[in-house]
């Protein structure tokens, strides 16, 4: 790859720091950026860099009651969903356990305060939206959201390359999070409007309502 192909650029709005999200070299701090020397950041596996895997960034947020707590969706072939505690020098991923056993990669991520999260990963049909309460946690819980009786929620965003901020959370409000659902129904993976629509919750994911369809 001779030039970077941007995915997302991003803005911490309380510290200033701004962020390039890139195919290729995912999670890039500008505010490091000297002469070229700055070094695309994102969490190896491991430890270790694996370049076939091609990671590319994708969605990234602020919390509420940290703003040096970050969260990005960063992923190809392997889920780097992660975090950053230190308004994002270093990042870690997210292990599971996941609903289900498999998160997929990329996608959306909207965080609340630093324990509260929703992930809306991409993978079409195989993606499921999860929310976490202690997110910032060294062994966080993981769970399905549920819509409309529907649960798990699928096909969020259908492909690792396509941006779509599906999810977001009200910073002026914690635990109130804002969901896109496509014109898809879920549970027979048909065009259909079961649970299509834009849907919030004010609990922090335990529980959401169809504020448009």
């Amino acid at each position: 790859i001779e030039e970077l192909v941007s995915s997302d650029h991003f803005v911490n709005p309380v510290t200033g720091t701004t962020f390039g999200l890139f195919g290729d070299k995912p999670i890039w701090r500008y505010s490091d950026a000297i002469k070229g020397g700055n070094i695309p950041r994102f969490p190896f596996l491991n430890g270790v860099s694996q370049n076939s895997l091609t990671p590319q960034g994708h969605c990234m947020d602020y919390a509420i009651d940290d703003p040096n707590f970050l969260v990005a969706c960063v992923g190809r072939t392997e889920q780097r969903n992660c975090f950053s505690r230190d308004d994002g020098k270093r990042w870690e991923k997210w292990d599971g356990p996941w609903p289900g056993g498999l998160l997929r990669e990329a996608g959306s991520i909207a965080v609340s305060n630093k324990s509260n999260v929703v992930i809306a990963p991409a993978g079409g049909n195989s993606g499921r939206v999860v929310y976490s309460k202690n997110a910032d946690s060294a062994a966080p819980t993981w769970n399905d959201i549920t819509l409309g009786g529907v649960s798990p929620v699928i096909a969020s965003v259908n492909a690792v390359t396509t941006l779509r901020h599906v999810v977001s959370s009200d910073k002026t409000r914690p635990g109130v999070f804002a969901l896109l659902v496509n014109n898809i129904d879920t549970t027979t993976d048909l065009p259909g409007r079961s649970i299509a629509g834009l849907w919030v919750t004010t609990n922090g994911g335990d529980n959401w309502t169809r504020t448009v369809e």
